[in-house]
């Protein structure tokens, strides 16, 4: 019998990246982006474990456990349940146990505390089938199948980015699904400020700030962290002057990582570029935020 958990978190990256590190533990995944879609796969089968990002828009992560709980109670009632939360206020266990999760796991994912939830929390009879996968530890910068092009962008930590992913094929993929995401990810976060929903735009930035920490963008995941607590502490002038800064630094990456695309080029015009500016943030704030 093989492992199976569910893995609900609305971050591509961050899905996929869980995904590859469970695999690696011999654990079959299936990955669920939203609430919704988390609660109809746990109608659908019984699972092992069941594992939730506690920051996604909509319904977050104790939201889509009462639901499963509720809706999915002959199949996955009492199924253990682990967030996947980061090091703030809310990601202490206390917090999670009041609503029915075992534990919590910081973002982004490290292996080892990966692995020992596997062995602490899956039923009994499933600890056996654990893989005996070892974490990747610290690797020498030699890499053999990346491409040269990645060691000549000066901000890309390739070795962070490989030692996160566990080997150079997992990095890779991780690198193509961050590249594929951009146009997406960064309209949400546009979107969400122009429209004054600080909650959802505080979600986002934080996803952001965990995949770029995981591929090896620390400039970038950094920004994103100081406009998540901006957004935690509800610090609107911080949030109007840097966001057009992520923004454009993160779209750099479609030109930057256009090789992934088969040289697909970046798709900031100069409307945006303008409208993104320093100089005039407030301009494309329209209604106000949502305390």
């Amino acid at each position: 019998m093989s492992i199976e958990i569910l893995i609900t978190d609305d971050s591509i990256v961050e899905g996929n990246f869980i995904s590859g590190l469970l695999k690696k533990l011999g654990v079959e995944p299936t990955l669920a982006n939203c609430c919704k879609e988390g609660v109809r796969l746990a109608c659908e089968k019984r699972f092992d474990m069941i594992m939730i990002d506690y920051f996604m828009p909509g319904s977050d992560g104790v939201h889509t456990l009462r639901e499963i709980r509720k809706k999915a109670a002959a199949l996955n009632g009492s199924t253990p349940a682990v967030a996947l939360g980061t090091s703030d206020y809310k990601s202490d266990i206390d917090f999670f146990t009041r609503h029915g999760f075992l534990n919590y796991i910081e973002k982004p994912v490290n292996y080892d505390m990966l692995h020992a939830a596997l062995l602490l929390y899956l039923p009994e009879d499933k600890r056996g089938e654990i893989g005996s996968g070892t974490s990747s530890g610290n690797r020498a910068e030699q890499f053999t199948s990346l491409p040269g092009w990645l060691c000549d962008i000066p901000e890309l930590s390739v070795a962070d980015g490989v030692n996160n992913c566990g080997s150079e094929e997992g990095y890779l993929s991780a690198l193509e699904i961050f590249f594929r995401s951009i146009d997406g990810i960064s309209g949400e976060i546009e979107g969400y400020y122009s429209s004054g929903d600080l909650k959802n735009y505080t979600i986002k930035v934080h996803a952001l700030k965990s995949s770029a920490r995981i591929i090896g963008l620390p400039e970038l995941s950094e920004l994103a962290r100081q406009l998540e607590a901006a957004g935690d502490g509800g610090d609107i002038e911080k949030i109007e002057s840097e966001t057009g800064r992520l923004l454009e630094m993160y779209r750099s990456y479609k030109q930057k990582f256009s090789a992934l695309g088969g040289g697909t080029e970046s798709v900031i015009s100069s409307t945006t570029r303008s409208r993104l500016s320093m100089n005039s943030p407030r301009r494309w704030i329209t209604t106000p935020w949502k305390w």
